[in-house]
């Protein structure tokens, strides 16, 4: 859902609809409060492409449509920040994390979006020149011609939201890295279709089939896959809990996220 927002929200810039930019932009805060980094280079946006009037506009339409939920998380629950979140956010309390853990995390993940889906060596020189340089040199074209465009902010949500990560280094459960993958692709197809344009036919439709191979076959392998994947397991745990626990019993376990929900028992 955030990232559709998010989609939604750069179609709305691209053509114009600040109010309703606007609103889209609140329902992505409310999705994920980490999207209060788009609403800083919103803000910024609005100012550069209309005046300061029409940005504190923006702002406060955006305000007026999150405001009902933040209300009531604030008296229902304590806080508008889920839990989940807050128990992450303590993480360095609890592991040792190498000082730019995330910021290769986050590398390695733009790595496998295309052919590095079937083709992911462990050498890292070789996984580097394949597959990490070849989508950032077409990721940065793409960018490339979107601030050309002036339509800048987009490149600049997933930098800011690489940059952040980078810097504050929590822990980076793959999932994290996945919400701005479709932006991503977005500033590479940009790139690819500039590039392709200047290419013959006969090596547009190799390229286009070797950008393609990599997702496809990714989607083929999960429709033919019978592994219930790596949570199963913390379900089934969950589910057992439940059944067998006594309320006032503790539960003490690292990945509480899953077995919490489930339970809705008391974990440390």
């Amino acid at each position: 859902l955030f990232i559709v927002f998010v989609l939604a929200f750069f179609l709305a810039l691209v053509t114009q609809r600040l109010r309703v930019s606007a609103v889209l932009l609140a329902l992505a805060c409310l999705t994920r409060p980490d999207a209060g980094l788009i609403a800083v280079l919103a803000f910024v946006y609005w100012w550069h492409k209309t005046n300061l009037k029409e940005a504190l506009r923006a702002t406060i339409i955006v305000c007026l449509v999150a405001a009902p939920w933040l209300v009531f998380s604030f008296w229902y629950f304590g806080s508008p920040i889920p839990q989940s979140l807050i128990a992450k956010m303590h993480g360095h309390d609890i592991y040792i994390i190498p000082a730019i853990q995330a910021f290769k995390v986050q590398l390695a993940a733009l790595s496998r979006i295309y052919w590095g889906s079937f083709f992911d060596p462990d050498n890292l020189l070789v996984q580097t020149l394949c597959n990490l340089l070849p989508f950032l040199a077409l990721a940065t074209a793409g960018a490339w011609r979107l601030v050309r465009q002036g339509w800048w902010i987009i490149p600049a949500v997933p930098l800011a939201y690489f940059a952040t990560f980078s810097l504050s280094n929590p822990i980076l459960f793959p999932w994290y890295s996945t919400q701005m993958e479709p932006v991503w692709i977005l500033l590479s197809w940009v790139g690819v279709i500039w590039l392709i344009g200047m290419l013959p036919r006969y090596v547009r439709l190799g390229a286009f089939a070797l950008l393609l191979a990599g997702p496809l076959l990714l989607w083929a392998q999960l429709v033919v896959s019978t592994d219930v994947g790596s949570k199963g397991a913390l379900f089934t745990i969950g589910n057992y809990l439940r059944e067998h626990a006594h309320p006032t019993e503790t539960i003490a376990l690292s990945n509480i996220g899953i077995v919490g929900y489930v339970t809705d028992g008391y974990i440390i």
